[in-house]
């Protein structure tokens, strides 16, 4: 019990100290995106499955989570307002990718668990749209 100073927990915290760990390390990793970029909630095709974005320059995140904690959930982000989006990659994946298509990322999260996909912006310059 971490709220009962009277008792100290017990126990082998070590799966707890290492996600605290990689959590720290992506922070770090994606610098001002993280702690600077804007934030912007995204629709997704499952209520029990919510998606954010952050950006930050050229840069942007898209996180999704499913909330659900007994059932994995297979959902779609649509992306057909994100028309400068470029290349994209999959940096925290516990995700199975579906599908990738007319711009929606089809995706199956296990239960209580995320997926974070960076992207860059396309140059305007090079870009008719």
């Amino acid at each position: 019990d971490i709220f009962n100073y009277s008792r100290k927990p017990g126990g082998d915290l070590t799966k707890m100290q290492d996600k605290l760990a990689s959590t720290i390390a992506l922070r770090k990793k994606l610098g001002k995106l993280v702690t600077e970029g804007s934030f912007k909630m995204m629709n997704t095709s499952d209520k029990q499955v919510f998606a954010y974005e952050r950006r930050f320059g050229n840069e942007g995140l898209i996180v999704a989570i499913n909330t659900n904690h007994e059932e994995s959930k297979a959902f779609f982000i649509d992306l057909n307002n994100y028309k400068k989006i470029g290349a994209f990659s999959f940096i925290h994946n516990k995700a199975s990718v579906l599908s990738i298509k007319k711009k929606k990322i089809y995706l199956k999260l296990k239960p209580d668990k995320s997926v974070v996909i960076k992207y860059k912006l396309k140059d305007d310059k090079k870009s008719n749209n």
